[in-house]
């Protein structure tokens, strides 16, 4: 562990958000959208016209399972994929990237992160120092002093070898760097209750449900048999419910007991996410006895 940092860090590429076994399957395109914003954007900064109503703040809003993970994980490649102008692709091709999560190990403490500028600037270095740190637990790692930078300072250091969201906001506006920022959270009310009002230029970006999913160019299910296909087609194109159907589908699809199946399926998805539905009751229970009903009548 440093007691005191570099003054050089050398830039590590971050973990994927998506670390399920459906990561490998391909996730839907956002061109447009992304090309539109993200050059209009770059023309801004480059004249020096930046401010909130031109500088896009990228959203992924949405419940849980519907590919949130999936879409930041793409998000470098497509937006790479997406502008046409041969400079900012240029740029893109060459930028670095930083996945910062408050869930899963690194969750914000306000005990050691004052403002949200530094709780950023510890998941940019944690990202940073990962690979030579002795300690490899998070909640140890920001515990040191040296550690506490801000997004700026982090930004400052490195070398590049081949209220949170109006902080980030002001980062896009305001920092030297060309910065395409995008937040994701899961949401279980309308977004018009989650977002307070402000000028912000906000682009919520678009999920799209998948389709049957291949891996190394083949498909995963066996769509031609019909039930199959209408057990693909009632998960929806949601990720985490086509990765449950592939754990727990039998070889044997003609003489499985549909309502076991879809009970298996229901009880992984309850587990994967029992905080978002427990605020969400109402909605499970109607979610569930629908399926009952489903299950019932199949055999």
């Amino acid at each position: 562990m440093y007691d005191t940092l570099p003054q050089i860090l050398e830039y590590q590429p971050p973990l994927s958000l998506l670390k399920s076994f459906g990561s490998s399957w391909p996730a839907t395109q956002l061109i447009h959208k992304l090309r539109q914003n993200i050059s209009q954007f770059y023309n801004y900064y480059k004249t020096n016209r930046r401010d909130k109503t031109n500088s896009p703040l990228f959203l992924a809003l949405g419940g849980a399972g519907i590919g949130k993970s999936r879409l930041l994980t793409e998000l470098p490649r497509i937006a790479q994929s997406a502008v046409t102008n041969l400079y900012v692709k240029h740029q893109l091709d060459n930028c670095i990237i930083f996945n910062v999560s408050f869930e899963s190990g690194t969750i914000y403490d306000g005990n050691c992160e004052k403002i949200a500028l530094q709780a950023i600037g510890i998941q940019m270095l944690w990202q940073l120092l990962r690979q030579h740190e002795s300690v490899l637990d998070f909640n140890q790692f920001r515990q040191n002093p040296a550690h506490h930078l801000s997004v700026s300072d982090v930004l400052s250091r490195i070398s590049y070898k081949g209220h949170c969201l109006s902080t980030i906001a002001s980062m896009v506006i305001g920092h030297p760097a060309f910065i395409i920022a995008c937040c994701s959270a899961t949401i279980v009310e309308p977004i018009v209750d989650v977002l307070a009002k402000s000028q912000q230029l906000r682009v919520l970006l678009p999920f799209h449900v998948l389709d049957p999913p291949q891996r190394d160019g083949k498909n995963i299910f066996n769509i031609e048999h019909p039930l199959i296909r209408i057990l693909v087609e009632d998960m929806g194109g949601n990720g985490r419910a086509l990765e449950a159907l592939e754990i727990h589908i039998p070889a044997d699809i003609d003489n499985c007991y549909i309502g076991k199946l879809m009970h298996n399926i229901i009880s992984d998805i309850a587990q994967l996410y029992s905080d978002v539905l427990d605020n969400s009751s109402h909605l499970w229970g109607n979610f569930e006895s629908n399926f009952g009903t489903y299950s019932n009548t199949q055999k």
